[in-house]
């Protein structure tokens, strides 16, 4: 389920994937005039079913402090006005997996995408202190700008790996490997991906049967899982090959690989991406398989 949360006046977006008891949300765009405000909301009617809109309709340029009530504030203060972000991410709770037992088996994660190293630590502070995202990632994910030369240069001939595209027939092997990489049922996920304008794929084969899977969007790199770095080659060279554009985007783990770490050193842009849990790390996935994340649509 994808979910759209937008403040009026120009002030937050986020977007959320769930499954079971694991809620996903990337920050969008917070304005300077709410950042660090309390602030009171009311719901808007939308006409768009896959959005929830809010109206603010008082701010005070603090953020007030509730940690240690009096029992007369217990009692009769007014705890409709909240910080920004907790307002937030109630919404998107109650949209996605629930308040019950939310602090027992429940685990919610962000992806704060960094900019001026100021801005960045009052950010990532502020979801940890205000929030509860108080358990780091245990990996380092980066977004990186490549020459596309770079990337259709790892092909290597003569591999015994073949490049598909994803069509209708291959489908359900695809599908079945995506279950390989994790725990959970992605099948309406990628099925949503595959079937959405713009977006394309390849799958590689070893003896016909599939060994890894990547998706695209015009000069984007959405996804990319394989059981080993050539089968990443072939594919992410393939990908490529297709693409106008002389550069390509992705989303890759730092300092876990040798040919994704290349990518990174080869990189004309970096930007880093602060990933924050509420209770623990995302468990369930095959991380070695992973080589270009999904971040932004889903996990992983």
């Amino acid at each position: 389920m994808f979910d759209h949360l937008l403040f009026t006046n120009r002030t937050n977006a986020r977007y959320i994937f769930v499954l079971p008891l694991q809620a996903y949300c990337v920050l969008g765009e917070v304005s300077d005039e709410y950042r660090n405000h309390t602030i009171w909301i009311e719901e808007v009617p939308s006409e768009k079913k896959e959005s929830r809109v809010y109206r603010i309709t008082r701010s005070v340029p603090q953020i007030v402090d509730r940690t240690a009530p009096t029992m007369f504030e217990t009692v009769f203060a007014d705890h409709n006005g909240r910080p920004t972000l907790l307002h937030l991410v109630d919404a998107l709770v109650d949209s996605s997996v629930g308040k019950i037992n939310l602090d027992l088996n429940k685990n919610l994660t962000i992806d704060l995408f960094e900019g001026k190293e100021r801005t960045s630590e009052e950010l990532v502070s502020q979801w940890r202190d205000i929030s509860g995202f108080v358990v780091s990632d245990r990996f380092r994910f980066e977004e990186v700008l490549v020459d596309r030369s770079y990337l259709t240069s790892l092909k290597q001939p003569g591999s015994a790996v073949t490049i598909e595209k994803i069509d209708k027939d291959n489908l359900l092997p695809v599908l079945d490997y995506d279950g390989e990489v994790s725990i959970y049922d992605r099948t309406e996920h990628v099925t949503a991906l595959l079937h959405t304008p713009g977006i394309s794929g390849n799958v590689a084969l070893r003896d016909g049967q599939p060994c890894g899977y990547a998706l695209a969007c015009k000069n984007r790199i959405l996804l990319c899982y394989a059981e080993n770095d050539e089968v990443f080659k072939q594919l992410i060279s393939s990908l490529a090959q297709d693409m106008k554009c002389a550069h390509c985007k992705m989303f890759v783990r730092n300092g876990v690989n040798d040919v994704t770490q290349k990518i990174i050193e080869a990189a004309k842009e970096r930007n880093a991406v602060t990933r924050l849990h509420t209770r623990t790390n995302i468990h369930g996935i095959k991380w070695n398989m992973v080589y270009c994340t999904n971040i932004g649509l889903h996990i992983f």
